[in-house]
């Protein structure tokens, strides 16, 4: 067993000042029996208890994990190990790291190769950062994810569902069965109840600042430019204008 250390509410177990820090941080407390060492941020050394940190970063669909601090051969090389047990893909950055042996830390970097954990440099963050921006936004045009959000937040807005979920998960259904296509979530029906609700006198026509409430009302980002001049439009230029805007 160590000896006591960083332990909670004392000197030792305050964070660094210069570490930046948020309000929405995690904090995980490990290392909290007197029977067995805790080494990893994620079970005691005889994985027997576990720490909802696991857990927390599976909820919040978090894939990568990068580790750094104190002991490279212990806390940190067994958190890495664990972390990738449990299915992450692990980043130990090596030089915001420092060990307790040299012998150490050569057997534990070898482990955790082996295991296919990347030994990086904190210079080479910033390049992971690019790549994974550009990997995901060349995943989200390939597969027209912006288009899809936005009709499923124009339906959203348009038909306020009492259940959220329940509504997007059973358009989600249909898209999965008929493809993005199928997802004609606001009908023209729909557009012509919208038409009545702006024009409650009756008049048969709309002005632009209604059309440009009336397309803001369906989520669409661009309803300023759609709708240029003091034009009045009909239920059927409206319905027609509605229809490409959300297209």
């Amino acid at each position: 067993m160590w000896p006591v250390h960083c332990v909670t509410g004392s000197e030792g177990g305050e964070l660094c000042p210069e570490l930046v820090t948020d309000a929405n941080d995690v904090m995980i407390d490990k290392g909290v029996s007197k029977e067995v060492d805790s080494y990893s941020a994620f079970f005691d050394n005889a994985r027997v208890k576990k720490t909802e940190l696991s857990d927390i970063l599976k909820k919040n669909l978090i894939s990568d994990v990068y580790v750094c601090g104190l002991a490279f051969d212990y806390c940190v090389s067994f958190t890495a190990l664990d972390a990738k047990s449990e299915g992450f893909e692990v980043w130990v950055v090596e030089d915001a790291c420092r060990g307790i042996t040299e012998d150490g830390i050569k057997r534990t970097k070898t482990e955790m190769i082996h295991k296919g954990i990347h030994i990086i440099n904190s210079s080479y963050l910033s390049e992971i950062r690019s790549d994974k921006r550009e990997t995901a936004s060349a995943y989200l045009e390939k597969h027209n994810i912006q288009h899809l959000m936005e009709k499923l937040c124009s339906a959203l807005a348009f038909h306020q569902p009492a259940d959220p979920r329940t509504f997007l998960i059973e358009q989600l259904q249909g898209v999965q069965k008929d493809g993005i296509k199928a997802l004609n979530l606001i009908n023209q029906q729909d557009l012509e109840t919208l038409f009545n609700m702006r024009d409650p006198l009756h008049k048969g026509t709309l002005s632009a600042d209604q059309v440009k409430g009336a397309l803001n009302d369906l989520g669409v980002s661009d309803a300023e430019s759609r709708v240029t001049g003091s034009t009045t439009y009909t239920r059927e230029q409206f319905v027609a204008l509605a229809t490409r805007s959300l297209q």
